[in-house]
């Protein structure tokens, strides 16, 4: 490890100045323990600060680098935890510049740095502690009158000093270290990405991009995001790879994800959060087993409806032949199967139910190929034709829709639709639709494939077509577990959502949500049935109900999620009522949402909205963008002061002037304040009681930057 320059040494001492009496309190460090459980802070990348030229005898206000690039790479195995972080800024300024880098560091250390690259080139850095690193913080906060830096509180950090930035010049950095890592029996892998340093830089990212690499001995089982889209590749049982790629991301969340490991067979992951409300949300996970034979399952019917109306284009028509053809071509010799292609009116291809022969397979193969774009679409007396070629229950049944969803021709509305499938789908076959199209009724379509235990695919686009699909098809056409029922003794008002509960079509687990009451608490009895092969599975396990909160603070709100979606999936087939709208209200205000009404003038946005409420995970993608969430607490905007969402516990405010000694006291002795004071100079927020308020009294505009394009 190199020593630090005499720079670092004069800056750190001139931010140590700047602490009340020239000392500085003792950190406090909390870790969440939880058996099982393992929880930490890794940051994506480091936060370049430059400081400001001298013209003249005056101080020349700048911009702030440009984040051109910003890759993380996490390789998590059975002994350890490697990060690999690449950024790369650019000076956007007319002016020669000098500038330090602090990159904090993740996890608990001891730490092993293995480079430090600047520009290719080995960096002169230190690892600082937490309490060295505050004086930087604060003097770069008292510098740009901007708290942002202060979310960085209570980590160790590698500090570069001694940068110089030329005129429009770029420069990477690239840190690669190491941390111990041990998997304990049942372990929860608890990660959060904060991007402090991104959102410090303001601009859009050029390329953004979170990878996780997990090599371990045991089974990777369940992966998911409550903060960003991820893409899963299974290269093995104990490899995975989980990405997070975006481009011109402007001010990135905070990136969270939680995987879970264990062994090979059907186990279920529950999670718990208790707010300080009489009751408690939970998220449980039922994860499939991760082999199965491709022959467990006894023989099936099943239909294929092939929407050839003139709204499908060309070009959405062939890649709904390929699907059609591909679960053809996946019929096993004792499957019996009907083809049914339809615009205005059904075309059959066999006068009934036909097994998967090969001069079968042909003959439907080329009954696809044959298909040609015309006329209406009348999606309602497909749909029902097909439920009563699937009228008997002695055989499992499966109707496979390719189609936009958009009916024109006879019965067109939601309600009409799915209440004709709860009506007349007597066989209790279940719907697969692959929504083709640019803007598919993905509201409706989902909802009719969720109420018979199916699910629905929105078409991937060409290059990926036949690998997602083949691999979709594959699995639905065997599914791994049936007949899901989850029994928690203490979820009583709320029960489950969804419920019942979906298949698992495919190696991916899936995820319900619930609540329970204020009585829970301690050991309690779950209960987990369902059908692998036809067989009856039953899994009986002992979970601990805390009583106090965790760290899962993201459950209530994504509870709230799929509870918004319940309301609004009544709204567009029942029509707006005064409780209906009582509820939304009343979730949108609690939790920040952005509803959308009925009326055509919403329409596209409405079925958007509903379909990111049913199955999304970001919680984001629901959000109001005035609206922030900082653990549990919900804050608001309003003409750039934040204030928190919550039930005032005292009748008076304590203020508390921006930049103050009193106001870097309260953040040093309690780094998670960090997060609160860098929302902005104007907040409210209550802690421990208390409510208080960061005041900025007004100062006089400071002028533009130089050079620097306001757009």
């Amino acid at each position: 490890m190199t020593i630090i320059k005499n720079g670092l040494i004069y800056l750190v001492r001139l931010a140590i100045r700047l602490c009340p009496g020239g000392t500085c309190l003792a950190m406090v460090f909390l870790a969440p323990t939880m058996l099982g459980l393992f929880h930490s802070y890794c940051f994506a990348g480091g936060m370049l600060q430059v400081f400001p030229p001298e013209v003249d005898g005056k101080l020349c206000p700048v911009a702030r680098p440009t984040c051109l690039i910003s890759k993380t790479f996490l390789t998590v195995s059975d002994s350890s935890i490697e990060v690999k972080t690449e950024q790369v800024f650019r000076n956007d300024n007319d002016y020669s510049l000098d500038a330090v880098f602090v990159f904090p560091l993740a996890f608990q250390g001891p730490y092993n740095v293995v480079e430090t690259l600047i520009n290719g080139e080995n960096g002169t850095f230190d690892i600082l502690k937490p309490v060295e690193v505050f004086p930087i913080l604060k003097k770069i906060t008292c510098q740009t009158e901007d708290p942002a830096p202060l979310a960085i509180c209570g980590s160790h950090a590698v500090v570069c000093p001694g940068i110089k930035l030329g005129i429009r010049e770029s420069k990477s950095f690239r840190i690669t270290y190491r941390v111990p890592f041990v998997v304990s029996k049942d372990e929860i892998f608890d990660m959060t990405v904060p991007m402090v340093g991104e959102r410090y830089a303001r601009n859009p990212i050029g390329e953004y991009e979170v990878l996780v690499r997990f090599k371990m001995s045991r089974a990777v089982r369940t992966s998911i995001s409550p903060t960003n889209y991820i893409r899963i590749d299974n290269e093995s049982v104990g490899r995975r790879l989980v990405a997070c790629k975006e481009r011109g991301l402007r001010a990135p969340e905070d990136f969270r994800l939680i995987t879970t490991f264990g062994g090979p067979d059907l186990n279920l992951r529950t999670l718990f959060y208790r707010s300080d409300e009489s009751q408690g949300y939970f998220m449980a996970m039922v994860e499939p087993p991760v082999t199965k034979k491709s022959d467990e399952s006894p023989p099936a019917d099943l239909v294929m409806l092939l929407d050839c109306s003139s709204s499908i284009s060309p070009q959405d028509l062939e890649l709904a032949k390929k699907a059609v053809t591909l679960l053809i071509e996946k019929c096993r010799p004792k499957d019996r199967f009907q083809v049914i292609s339809f615009s205005s009116r059904q075309k059959r291809m066999f006068g009934s139910l036909v097994e998967a022969q090969p001069h079968n397979v042909s003959s439907a193969v080329k009954f696809v190929e044959s298909a040609e774009p015309s006329g209406g679409t009348d999606l309602y007396n497909t749909i029902l034709d097909a439920c009563d070629t699937l009228g008997s229950r002695k055989r499992s049944s499966m109707i496979l829709l390719t189609t936009d969803g958009k009916a024109t021709i006879g019965k067109t509305t939601p309600e009409a639709l799915i209440d004709m499938v709860k009506r007349y789908n007597r066989g209790k076959a279940r719907i697969f639709i692959i929504a083709m199209g640019s803007s598919p009724d993905v509201a409706t379509l989902d909802q009719i494939a969720r109420i018979t235990g199916g699910a629905m695919l929105q078409a991937p686009g060409a290059k990926d077509f036949d690998a997602k699909v083949s691999r979709w098809l594959s699995n639905i056409i065997s599914p791994q577990v049936t007949e899901l029922a989850i029994n928690l003794k203490e979820v009583t008002t709320e029960g489950l959502i969804p419920e019942p509960a979906p298949d698992i079509i495919g190696q991916e687990s899936i995820v319900v949500f619930g609540r329970y009451g204020k009585e829970a608490a301690g050991e309690e009895t779950v209960n987990l049935k369902g059908k692998i092969g036809g067989k009856v599975r039953e899994l009986i396990k002992k979970v601990n109900v805390p009583t106090e909160a965790t760290s899962f603070d993201f459950i209530p709100a994504q509870w709230a999620m799929r509870k918004m979606a319940g309301i609004l999936d009544l709204e567009r087939t029942k029509g707006e009522n005064r409780t209906r709208e009582a509820q939304t209200k009343q979730l949108s205000s609690r939790f920040g949402f952005t509803v959308y009404d009925i009326s055509p003038k919403f329409g596209e946005l409405f079925a958007d909205s509903l379909w990111k409420y049913k199955t999304s995970f970001v919680i984001s993608d629901v959000t109001q963008s005035r609206f922030k969430r900082i653990g549990p607490m919900l804050f608001k905007c309003d003409d750039g002061s934040w204030t928190q969402l919550s039930p005032q516990t005292s009748t008076t405010t304590k203020e508390i002037k921006f930049m103050s000694d009193q106001y870097f006291d309260m953040v040093f002795s309690n780094e998670r304040l960090g997060d609160i004071f860098a929302l902005g100079p104007d907040v409210s927020f209550t802690n421990n009681g208390t409510c208080f308020r960061v005041v900025n009294p007004p100062a006089q505009a400071m002028p533009e930057p130089p050079g620097v394009n306001k757009d």
